[in-house]
Protein backbone atom coordinates (compact mmCIF):
# COMPACT_ATOMS: atom_id res chain seq x y z
CA UNK A 1 0.00 0.00 0.00
CA UNK A 2 1.90 3.09 -1.21
CA UNK A 3 0.11 5.38 1.25
CA UNK A 4 0.75 3.18 4.29
CA UNK A 5 3.93 1.28 3.38
CA UNK A 6 5.33 1.78 6.87
CA UNK A 7 2.37 0.11 8.63
CA UNK A 8 4.09 -3.29 8.36
CA UNK A 9 7.18 -1.99 10.11
CA UNK A 10 7.84 -3.04 13.69
CA UNK A 11 8.65 -1.30 16.97
CA UNK A 12 11.56 1.11 16.74
CA UNK A 13 11.26 1.62 12.98
CA UNK A 14 7.71 2.97 13.30
CA UNK A 15 8.60 5.09 16.35
CA UNK A 16 11.78 6.45 14.76
CA UNK A 17 9.96 7.33 11.52
CA UNK A 18 7.42 9.27 13.57
CA UNK A 19 10.18 11.00 15.56
CA UNK A 20 11.92 12.06 12.37
CA UNK A 21 8.73 13.43 10.83
CA UNK A 22 7.81 15.39 13.98
CA UNK A 23 11.15 16.27 15.56
CA UNK A 24 13.52 16.75 12.65
CA UNK A 25 17.06 17.89 13.34
CA UNK A 26 18.34 16.27 10.18
CA UNK A 27 17.73 16.80 6.49
CA UNK A 28 17.57 13.91 4.04
CA UNK A 29 18.83 14.48 0.51
CA UNK A 30 20.92 13.02 -2.27
CA UNK A 31 24.54 13.75 -3.16
CA UNK A 32 27.07 12.85 -5.82
CA UNK A 33 29.18 9.72 -5.62
CA UNK A 34 32.27 11.78 -4.74
CA UNK A 35 30.52 13.55 -1.86
CA UNK A 36 29.12 10.25 -0.57
CA UNK A 37 32.58 8.63 -0.64
CA UNK A 38 34.15 11.60 1.16
CA UNK A 39 31.57 11.31 3.94
CA UNK A 40 31.98 7.53 4.11
CA UNK A 41 35.76 7.90 4.38
CA UNK A 42 35.19 10.04 7.50
CA UNK A 43 33.79 7.09 9.46
CA UNK A 44 36.84 5.74 11.27
CA UNK A 45 35.08 2.75 12.87
CA UNK A 46 35.42 0.72 9.67
CA UNK A 47 38.80 2.08 8.55
CA UNK A 48 40.20 -1.46 8.13
CA UNK A 49 37.45 -2.27 5.60
CA UNK A 50 37.24 1.03 3.76
CA UNK A 51 39.73 0.39 0.95
CA UNK A 52 37.92 -2.76 -0.17
CA UNK A 53 34.47 -1.24 0.20
CA UNK A 54 35.47 1.91 -1.70
CA UNK A 55 37.00 -0.20 -4.47
CA UNK A 56 33.78 -2.26 -4.72
CA UNK A 57 31.60 0.87 -4.67
CA UNK A 58 33.73 2.53 -7.35
CA UNK A 59 33.41 -0.48 -9.65
CA UNK A 60 29.64 -0.55 -9.18
CA UNK A 61 29.42 3.19 -9.73
CA UNK A 62 31.37 2.92 -12.98
CA UNK A 63 28.99 0.22 -14.19
CA UNK A 64 25.64 1.30 -12.72
CA UNK A 65 26.20 4.94 -11.71
CA UNK A 66 22.99 6.27 -13.25
CA UNK A 67 20.97 3.71 -11.28
CA UNK A 68 22.58 4.26 -7.87
CA UNK A 69 21.09 6.85 -5.52
CA UNK A 70 23.28 8.20 -2.73
CA UNK A 71 21.08 9.35 0.16
CA UNK A 72 22.54 11.25 3.08
CA UNK A 73 21.34 12.74 6.34
CA UNK A 74 22.80 16.11 7.26
CA UNK A 75 22.73 17.77 10.62
CA UNK A 76 20.31 20.69 10.11
CA UNK A 77 22.51 23.11 12.04
CA UNK A 78 26.04 22.25 10.90
CA UNK A 79 25.27 20.77 7.48
CA UNK A 80 27.61 17.86 8.27
CA UNK A 81 26.74 14.52 6.67
CA UNK A 82 26.16 12.12 9.57
CA UNK A 83 24.77 9.08 7.78
CA UNK A 84 24.37 7.67 4.29
CA UNK A 85 22.64 4.98 2.28
CA UNK A 86 23.44 3.95 -1.30
CA UNK A 87 20.86 1.94 -3.25
CA UNK A 88 21.13 0.38 -6.68
CA UNK A 89 17.88 0.29 -8.67
CA UNK A 90 17.36 -2.57 -11.11
CA UNK A 91 14.04 -1.66 -12.77
CA UNK A 92 14.25 -4.58 -15.23
CA UNK A 93 13.77 -7.00 -12.31
CA UNK A 94 11.63 -4.61 -10.22
CA UNK A 95 14.23 -4.48 -7.45
CA UNK A 96 16.34 -1.99 -5.51
CA UNK A 97 19.40 -3.27 -3.63
CA UNK A 98 20.88 -1.91 -0.39
CA UNK A 99 24.38 -1.24 -1.68
CA UNK A 100 26.13 0.52 1.21
CA UNK A 101 25.34 2.37 4.43
CA UNK A 102 27.27 4.24 7.07
CA UNK A 103 26.63 6.29 10.17
CA UNK A 104 28.84 8.34 12.44
CA UNK A 105 29.17 6.59 15.83
CA UNK A 106 27.96 9.63 17.78
CA UNK A 107 24.47 9.44 16.26
CA UNK A 108 24.07 5.68 16.70
CA UNK A 109 21.06 6.07 19.00
CA UNK A 110 19.24 8.51 16.69
CA UNK A 111 16.45 7.90 14.19
CA UNK A 112 18.47 8.94 11.14
CA UNK A 113 19.12 5.45 9.75
CA UNK A 114 15.38 4.78 9.81
CA UNK A 115 14.73 8.09 8.04
CA UNK A 116 17.13 7.06 5.25
CA UNK A 117 15.40 3.70 4.83
CA UNK A 118 12.07 5.55 4.80
CA UNK A 119 13.37 7.74 1.97
CA UNK A 120 14.47 4.60 0.10
CA UNK A 121 10.97 3.13 0.46
CA UNK A 122 9.37 6.35 -0.84
CA UNK A 123 11.82 6.46 -3.76
CA UNK A 124 10.96 2.86 -4.72
CA UNK A 125 7.24 3.56 -4.50
CA UNK A 126 7.63 6.60 -6.78
CA UNK A 127 9.50 4.44 -9.34
CA UNK A 128 7.07 1.53 -8.90
CA UNK A 129 9.86 -0.75 -7.68
CA UNK A 130 8.27 -3.54 -5.69
CA UNK A 131 11.18 -5.39 -4.09
CA UNK A 132 13.69 -3.79 -1.72
CA UNK A 133 16.67 -6.09 -1.22
CA UNK A 134 18.31 -5.46 2.16
CA UNK A 135 21.19 -7.79 1.34
CA UNK A 136 22.93 -10.19 3.69
CA UNK A 137 21.07 -11.04 6.87
CA UNK A 138 22.42 -12.78 9.99
CA UNK A 139 20.83 -16.11 10.87
CA UNK A 140 21.52 -18.21 13.98
CA UNK A 141 24.68 -20.25 13.58
CA UNK A 142 26.08 -17.88 10.97
CA UNK A 143 29.14 -15.71 11.35
CA UNK A 144 30.28 -13.06 11.89
CA UNK A 145 28.20 -12.27 14.96
CA UNK A 146 28.90 -8.58 14.32
CA UNK A 147 26.07 -8.72 11.72
CA UNK A 148 23.46 -9.39 14.43
CA UNK A 149 22.76 -5.75 15.31
CA UNK A 150 22.58 -4.62 11.69
CA UNK A 151 20.30 -7.54 10.83
CA UNK A 152 18.06 -6.71 13.79
CA UNK A 153 17.79 -3.17 12.39
CA UNK A 154 16.90 -4.48 8.90
CA UNK A 155 14.34 -6.90 10.35
CA UNK A 156 12.15 -4.05 11.60
CA UNK A 157 11.06 -3.06 8.09
CA UNK A 158 8.73 -5.97 7.36
CA UNK A 159 11.36 -8.00 5.55
CA UNK A 160 10.94 -11.56 4.34
CA UNK A 161 14.06 -13.67 4.62
CA UNK A 162 14.94 -15.82 1.62
CA UNK A 163 17.48 -18.53 2.33
CA UNK A 164 19.81 -19.47 -0.47
CA UNK A 165 21.60 -22.80 -0.17
CA UNK A 166 25.35 -22.76 -0.08
CA UNK A 167 26.85 -22.85 -3.53
CA UNK A 168 28.35 -26.12 -4.64
CA UNK A 169 32.02 -25.63 -5.39
CA UNK A 170 34.33 -28.15 -6.94
CA UNK A 171 38.02 -27.69 -7.47
CA UNK A 172 39.25 -29.56 -10.54
CA UNK A 173 42.88 -29.96 -11.51
CA UNK A 174 43.55 -30.24 -15.19
CA UNK A 175 46.17 -32.78 -16.10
Amino acid sequence: DPDNYWQGWQGDARRNRSRFLHKGGYEIGTVSFAEYLAAYAGVKKFAHLQKGVIRRMTKKHERFGADITYYVARDSQSGQIVSGLACLDLPAVNQSIHHNAFQLPEIKKSFVATALVDQWFRHCISRQIKFLNFGIYFTPGASPKSWQGFSRFKGQFGVHTIRFPKALSRIVFKR
